[in-house]
């Protein structure tokens, strides 16, 4: 669930042959950063499309300017960039998102300071030029993930196992029987998703 670096939440208890001690807190302690809750949307939601990426997470760390936030998209398309954001706002608390299209990713660089529990709902709008992957996505694709590089606990690439299936036709035909104009006809129409 992740945990603050010295947090005084982490006790230890020994119990020894040379003697024992009661529960104790730790004195120094790494951080241990962690997401929670977490979800992607798309809008709109439609293969090979631009489209906003929406993500939903609670942080279980606090984020400070100069951390980041990776998103790994697998398929996803795009040219590698860079946008900058001039005015972070709680609901978009980032000063610069970037696409890397050879590795698939985001990168989100906090710019104001986000405390740990916040619920986010972070909207990467269409600007940044990424479309959904040309062969859509299955739900809950557990290859499209989270990471962070955070001064309060880094985060180890995580799957987003909440997101929605994003279809696309590959194949389709339509057919008639009979044939013939102004008679009633068997329609079949059939297709490979």
């Amino acid at each position: 669930i992740g945990s603050e670096p010295d947090s005084p939440s982490l006790l230890i208890k020994v119990d020894a042959e040379a003697g024992s001690q009661g529960w104790t807190r730790v004195n120094r302690s790494a951080g241990v950063g962690a997401f929670t809750e977490l979800g992607l949307t798309f809008n709109p939601p439609q293969a090979n499309t631009l489209s906003e990426v929406i993500l939903s997470a609670l942080n279980m760390m606090q984020l400070i300017p100069g951390d980041e936030i990776g998103l790994v998209l697998p398929a996803f398309q795009g040219s590698d960039r860079c946008v900058t954001f001039n005015s972070p706002t709680e609901d978009f608390p980032f000063d610069t998102v970037c696409w890397t299209s050879k590795e698939f990713r985001f990168v989100l660089r906090v710019a104001i300071t986000v405390p740990r529990l916040t619920d986010l709902h972070i909207v990467i709008p269409t600007s940044v030029g990424v479309s959904l992957p040309i062969a859509g996505l299955t739900k809950d694709d557990s290859s499209m993930t989270i990471s962070a590089n955070a001064t309060f606990g880094n985060v180890v690439s995580t799957s987003i196992l909440n997101s929605p299936a994003v279809g696309v036709v590959y194949s389709s035909s339509l057919s008639f029987e009979p044939d013939d104009a102004g008679q009633p006809s068997k329609i079949a129409l059939k297709f490979v998703l």
